[in-house]
């Protein structure tokens, strides 16, 4: 009984001491790509190592059609959050290459402010 009324005065004084958990500022990211060429009715994905990157499903999270051809998604990460990724047409049969047919490596990125 006497170590419970301790443990409870303890969370009672940490409470009191106004300390709050840490959070971490989030930063819009916006992956914007301008494909040289894109079949009719073709699409471009972005796939990565977060869940709203797909989670390396390469047809799992389309970026959306702009009026200048280009094509661009905004999401929020956590500061300090490590960002790998790539864009396909929605398979990795048809992953993004360079101008000599070469897949590119994984593209990375550390969010420390809102970025395009």
């Amino acid at each position: 009984m006497k170590r419970a009324v301790i443990f409870i005065l303890g969370i009672g004084l940490w409470s009191a001491c106004g300390i709050e958990p840490v959070t971490h500022q989030s930063y819009a990211v916006t992956f914007r790509v301008l494909p040289d060429s894109l079949p009719d009715n073709g699409q471009v994905f972005i796939t990565g190592n977060q869940d709203l990157l797909g989670n390396w499903s390469s047809g799992a999270t389309a970026l959306l059609p702009q009026p200048d051809g280009s094509w661009r998604r905004t999401f929020s990460f956590p500061s300090g959050t490590n960002l790998e990724y790539k864009f396909t047409r929605g398979s990795w049969r048809t992953e993004a290459v360079d101008a000599a047919g070469l897949e590119y490596p994984n593209f990375s990125l550390t969010v420390d402010r809102d970025t395009v």
